[in-house]
């Protein structure tokens, strides 16, 4: 008959499977980091920091990481400041398969292009650019009948323009 195993052995084992399981989990994610990342942005935080190399002085610093992201990928990304584990991250691949650690820069998901993203819609007749428009052509008119003031004041003529822009805010504010 054979011996039943010692809790060594059995812990043994256990470990060695884990190891095992471990590896096949790294080898999937770099074949996944290899065919994942031919496109698009990712948001992940950083599991390990693998190497950062300062470039550059002063202001004009910048910190070259080389990580392995929490979702599996390895990306190689330049920042002002230096990452550390648990920092979560934007990014989007910009070189792919060249290097253990595929290129990446920032991506800001509020950007799309460089300009800001808004769910802002403006009105058909907004009224601050019809207070603009206002000001703007009262003052024109002033200047148009020779820049006076009925009393040939300051206050006079800021008086007589801003009446003036009130008149034409409300003509603009009923189109």
């Amino acid at each position: 008959m054979a011996e039943e195993p010692t809790q060594a052995e059995l812990d043994q084992e256990y470990l060695r499977i884990r190891q095992q399981e471990e590896q096949q989990q790294i080898e999937y994610n770099n074949i996944q980091n290899k065919t994942d990342m031919n496109t698009g942005t990712y948001s992940a935080k950083v599991a390990q920091v693998v190497d950062v190399k300062p470039w550059g002085e002063g202001s004009r610093q910048t910190f070259y990481h080389n990580l392995v992201m929490d979702n599996g990928h390895k990306i190689n990304i330049g920042k002002k400041k230096t990452l550390i584990v648990g920092d979560a991250l934007n990014y989007e691949v910009t070189e792919v398969g060249q290097q253990e650690f595929n290129k990446c820069k920032a991506w800001n998901p509020e950007y799309n292009n460089n300009a800001p993203q808004s769910n802002y819609t403006p009105k058909k007749s907004s009224q601050s650019n019809n207070a603009s428009f206002a000001l703007s052509y009262a003052k024109d008119v002033y200047v148009a009948h020779g820049g006076e003031s009925p009393d040939n004041s300051i206050k006079g003529a800021s008086e007589y323009i801003t009446g003036l822009a009130d008149e034409f805010l409300t003509w603009l504010d009923s189109k």
